[in-house]
């Protein structure tokens, strides 16, 4: 099996969450999507890990320590 990984940019209210926060709320999100039976049957039911917030490091993203434990 292969893996990639996909970036996805949020706008946010900082008066209201925090990125944590965001990647939180997007895991569990996911997870509801993911419970849906075969909606991801076309593309071979891939496993999907956490979201984590990424910080910029010479113009590219990388992870934070809260690591990219696949969805159960």
């Amino acid at each position: 099996m292969a893996r990639t990984t996909l970036t996805v940019d949020i706008e946010y209210d900082p008066k209201l969450t925090d990125p944590e926060g965001l990647a939180s709320a997007m895991d569990r999100l996911l997870e509801t999507v993911l419970s849906t039976p075969g909606i991801m049957e076309e593309y071979g039911d891939p496993r999907v890990g956490e979201f984590f917030v990424a910080q910029a490091v010479a113009g590219r993203p990388r992870p934070s320590q809260r690591g990219d434990a696949p969805v159960p």
